[in-house]
């Protein structure tokens, strides 16, 4: 204990299975709340922290111990009453690219307290810090009996990721919890189509998982064993004619590219105030006009597949990007690998539901609140009413005003929904017979001739590796998704197909078994 009355706790953790030990540090001032609840971004002068990063990254899951778990279905009680202030430091070999999958308790030093662990863990929880995902296992409920017992009740609207991961920790808490989905299928935007016969797994919505430190679609897939196969970064680019754009060509364009964004930065702190009317498109193309770089056709064309990749992982056009505030979510990026989930995504989805009542083709359509509870009536009239809702819908959803809040929401929650922008993207599958392409990269690059359809099909996935058959994925971002949205899906099949042909014109492309797209906007 510090001269301050703090109590400086080093919790040490052991995963069995990956041979791999963890440090908790907490910092305990006082038994009982009276004081501050620190977070992670301003700890108390006597709190020590030691560890391999100099801030957290990392989710542990599956912190099992009868002193830590035993009465967790009290655990918002405890919280209310007796809950620590604590300040929690994970500092944990995630940043060497480890996720963490089930751990025990193995050893605590000898001057740790029962009192301060125990609720220390119990806040960490509550928290989402530790003990999610799919690792500790739950008495599952139906939708017949879920909000029948004598607990309180919620109500998660929404089958996403999101609102399925909520209804397992509430459910794990010891709450009544019933999910309404208006689709017929759990995921949302994750979705796992079976093509070719039922052979490929093919994912028609989210695909990627972007990094994998500290992600925690990486320790779902850990806590399943399910294999992640590393995107490679080779990622060869073909001009229009099917010719291989040349290294010399490709390097010089990624460092003007990657020039452009660091002077736009520095655009964006010499105007300050006056960027917020500026695009980050607009930025670009002034800052390439000034210092005169890729001037001819060629270098153009790759630079404009660098822009669509950008929109890409913006998912919006670059015109309607701020220059000032675009890129302001960096600091949350997912660190590590990119990859692929062997089987497809839905196999964390499926893993997220078992146990968790869903009452599917429940499309809500008006929620009441009140200090008596919610009420929310789906599409037909069926009513179910709850002590408490949480609503995990879409923006896009939240927009269109298509679910109507009695008594409204709150002046700024109703702002917040009317700034906040959502960019889209499109894709078309194909599964072929046998793979006709370079088995030994998983993604490559076509060029386009004409600015405005840059992301038209500039980049495919293979998913040959992870899929179960000859899988492509082409992708569609920028001006050229929402112009993807008007055109017939078998006019862009055949377009795909044309480029695909043209990049790959040492090899003849076998005629494709099936092809889907993937979802359009609206939900």
């Amino acid at each position: 204990m510090t001269d301050s009355g703090t109590v400086d706790i080093h919790i040490s953790l052991y995963d069995y299975t990956n041979d791999i030990r963890v440090n908790l540090w907490l910092s305990c001032e006082g038994i009982f709340p009276t004081a501050k609840v620190y977070g992670f971004g301003d700890r108390p002068k006597s709190c020590h922290l030691y560890g391999f990063g100099d801030h957290p990254q990392g989710s542990l899951s599956g912190i099992t111990s009868s002193c830590i778990m035993q009465g967790c279905e009290e655990i918002l009680l405890l919280l209310g009453e007796h809950c620590a202030s604590t300040l929690l430091q994970t500092d944990i070999s995630i940043r060497k690219g480890v996720n963490l999958g089930y751990i025990v308790v193995s050893t605590c030093l000898d001057y740790l307290l029962r009192e301060p662990f125990t609720y220390a863990l119990y806040f960490v929880t509550a928290m989402g810090h530790v003990n999610f995902g799919v690792s500790a296992a739950f008495p599952a409920s139906s939708p017949a009996d879920a909000l029948q017992a004598p607990a309180a009740s919620v109500l998660v609207i929404g089958a996403g990721l999101a609102g399925l991961a909520a209804a397992r920790q509430l459910l794990r808490f010891g709450l009544r919890v019933l999910v309404l989905e208006g689709r017929a299928r759990p995921g949302g935007r994750v979705y796992t189509s079976r093509l070719g016969g039922g052979q490929a797994a093919v994912e028609l919505g989210g695909s990627v998982i972007t990094g994998i430190h500290a992600n925690p679609l990486g320790v779902l897939a850990r806590q399943l064993g399910i294999p992640l196969h590393k995107v490679r970064d080779r990622c060869p680019l073909y001009h229009t004619d099917g010719r291989t754009v040349g290294t010399r060509l490709d390097r010089s364009i990624d460092l003007v590219f990657n020039t452009l964004l660091d002077h736009a930065t520095r655009l964006r702190e010499a105007l300050k105030e006056a960027a917020e009317g500026i695009s980050l498109g607009e930025g670009i193309e002034r800052l390439r006009r000034l210092y005169n770089v890729a001037k001819s056709e060629e270098e153009r064309e790759v630079l404009d597949w660098h822009l669509a990749n950008l929109e890409f992982s913006n998912a919006g056009c670059l015109s309607e990007l701020s220059l000032a505030h675009w890129d302001q979510d960096d600091q949350f990026e997912m660190g590590g690998d990119h990859c692929f989930l062997a089987g497809g995504n839905s196999r964390l989805v499926h893993a997220l539901c078992d146990g968790v009542p869903v009452l599917y083709e429940k499309t809500v359509k008006r929620i009441e609140h009140g200090v008596d509870g919610v009420s929310i009536t789906v599409e037909g009239g069926q009513v179910f009413q709850a002590d408490m809702a949480l609503c995990t819908v879409p923006l896009g959803v939240l927009k269109s005003g298509s679910i109507v809040f009695d008594p409204e929401l709150p002046e700024n929650k109703l702002g917040a929904i009317q700034r906040l922008g959502f960019g889209l993207l499109n894709k078309v599958a194909m599964v072929f017979p046998s793979v006709f392409w370079d088995e030994e990269i998983d993604t490559f690059g076509c060029l386009n001739k004409e600015s405005s359809k840059r992301g038209e099909f500039f980049l495919f996935y293979s998913y040959h590796t992870v899929s179960g058959g000859a899988v492509l994925v082409a992708l569609v971002a920028g001006e050229a998704a929402l112009e993807f949205e008007k055109v017939d899906p078998v006019v862009t099949l055949h377009r795909v197909l044309g480029i695909l042909r043209e990049a790959e014109t040492n090899t003849e492309t076998p005629e494709m078994i099936q092809s889907g797209h993937g979802n359009r906007s609206g939900r």
